[in-house]
Order: structure tokens, then C-alpha cells, then sequence
């Protein structure tokens, strides 16, 4: 009888052995220091840039509209009530509907709720929910970067620009607040797939992550990038390396072209040339 073709077992067990030695490193008790630590600096930056000038997250959209909902949203909560409608708006007054406010967001509900229990000048709020998205951000993308065997200097370069980027701090983080609300989770949505790869955490658990960017504000934004973060995990499963993981995240937004693996396995098939 012909016999089947022959399956390489090393090479397919390789990148999920790699995979589990980076997770073991990842979650080490030293990590859990590294990253306070870490979070710590990103806060210091975004305070730094509020203090050298209050205004500096206060601008346009976030003015005239964000900043309403999210008072909108902690009152209707605080009275009771599920934050479908604005009570003074004179239009586009629904919340649930108009989807960029979150109000289906666990973390986005909390924070509002929270920010607001303070008497603190708009500029003050707006400096708090950018700041605190920032670092969600940042300290996602510093974990996912350790994950893939990065260096601790590296992995703080890689989450330090993802938060603190030209696009970030020239419009989502000072204006467009629901583009940076739904970016902020996509690097634990990454993270927590890649666990559960290799079995650390459930698939449930992948799902719920997942939720946070669907959920928070610009869902557009959110679906759009999970799509090219999923692609990109799945193209770069047996790619994995320091290097390649840190141009990998750097270039997510771009989708698919900023994607080395993706464009490295189109190039082999003569269909993309490869970037340099």
C-alpha cells in the first residue's frame, strides 16, 4: 500500500515549546515586579504631560462629545438606571446606540462611575481616562512582548510607543477617545490566545478578553484589528523571535502590511514583495 505522507512531529511541537518556555519566564515572580515598575513610568509620563500642560488631553471631540457621554453614563448608573438615553442631550441622545460611548463595557462603566465620584475639572477627567488607557495599553504590550522571549528593555521599548505613538498622542489619546478605548485591550486579547494555546488559561477566558475591545467604545476599531492581530498570531506561529515579534506588534495597525509574517509567507508565494 502507498504509504502517507510523513509528518515532521519535532518541527510541529517546536514553536509550542518555545511558546511554554517564554510563558514560564513571563509569569516568574520577578516579572510581576518588572512590570509595576513598568506601569509606574508609563503613569509618571502621562501625569508629566498633564502637569507641564492640563490641557494637553483635552481637545475637540473629546470636548463636545466623549467627555458628555461618559458623565452621561456614571449618572444614569448612579440613579439606578441603565444608561440608554441622555437625559440633556438635544440630539443623538442614545447611548446604547450610538456604540462608541461603551456603555456595554464592564471597565469603561467602572472607570466612568469611579472618575466621576470626584470633583474634578473636565480637563482632569479626560487626563484620567486617557491616562489610564495608556497604560493598559502600554503594560499589555510590554506582557505580550516578555511572552515572546523579549528582553526587558526591549519589551518596555515596544509598550512604551505602543502607548505613547504619534497616532495615540496626536489623536485617540487627545481627541478621538473611542479609537484609543478599543485599541488599549487588543495586546491581552493577543496575550491570553497565545496562553491558551498551550493550555494556561481557557478559551473561555480568551473570549471574555475579547469582549473588552468589542465592547469598549469604537467597535468598528476593535473588530478591525482583532482581525489583523488574529491573522498575524496565526501567520507567526512557526516564526517566533524576539525581533520579529517587536515588528509584529509595532506595525499592528497597519493590518496585514505591517504584518512581516504575513507579507514574508505572500512573498514566498511570489505574490508580495518582501518589505525591507
Amino acid at each position: 500500500m502507498p504509504r502517507g505522507p510523513v509528518v515532521n512531529s519535532a518541527a510541529i511541537l517546536r514553536p509550542m515549546i518555545g511558546i511554554k518556555a517564554n510563558l514560564r519566564r513571563a509569569l516568574a515572580p520577578s516579572e510581576s515586579f518588572s512590570a509595576i515598575v513598568f506601569t509606574l513610568a508609563i503613569l509618571a509620563v502621562g501625569f508629566g504631560l498633564y502637569a507641564g500642560d492640563p490641557g494637553y488631553f483635552w481637545h475637540d471631540d473629546f470636548q463636545t462629545q466623549h467627555i458628555g457621554g461618559s458623565r452621561e453614563i456614571a449618572r444614569a448608573w448612579s440613579e439606578g438606571s441603565f444608561p440608554l438615553l441622555a437625559r440633556w442631550s438635544w440630539a443623538a441622545g442614545a447611548l446604547a446606540g450610538e456604540f462608541q460611548y461603551g456603555v456595554f463595557s464592564i471597565f469603561l462603566t467602572v472607570l466612568n462611575i469611579l472618575v466621576w465620584k470626584f470633583t474634578l475639572t473636565l480637563d482632569s477627567v479626560a487626563a484620567i481616562l486617557a491616562i489610564t488607557h495608556l497604560t493598559v495599553t502600554a503594560l499589555g504590550a510590554y506582557l505580550l512582548s516578555r511572552e515572546f522571549g523579549i528582553s526587558r528593555p526591549l519589551a518596555a521599548m515596544v509598550g512604551f510607543i505602543s502607548a505613547y505613538n504619534g497616532f495615540h498622542l496626536g489623536w485617540d489619546a487627545v481627541s478621538w477617545y473611542p479609537g484609543l478605548t478599543s485599541f488599549a485591550w487588543l495586546p491581552w486579547f493577543w496575550l491570553f490566545t497565545r496562553r491558551a494555546v498551550v493550555g494556561r488559561v481557557s478559551f473561555g477566558t480568551v473570549f471574555g478578553i475579547a469582549f473588552l475591545p468589542l465592547s469598549a467604545d469604537y467597535g468598528g476599531v476593535a473588530v478591525h484589528d482583532s482581525h489583523g492581530a488574529a491573522r498575524c498570531v496565526l501567520a507567526t506561529a512557526d516564526r517566533v523571535g524576539s525581533e520579529a515579534a517587536a515588528r509584529i506588534f509595532l506595525g499592528l495597525r497597519r493590518n496585514d502590511g505591517g504584518c512581516p509574517a504575513l507579507r514574508a509567507g505572500a512573498a514566498d508565494a511570489g505574490r508580495v514583495p518582501p518589505r525591507h
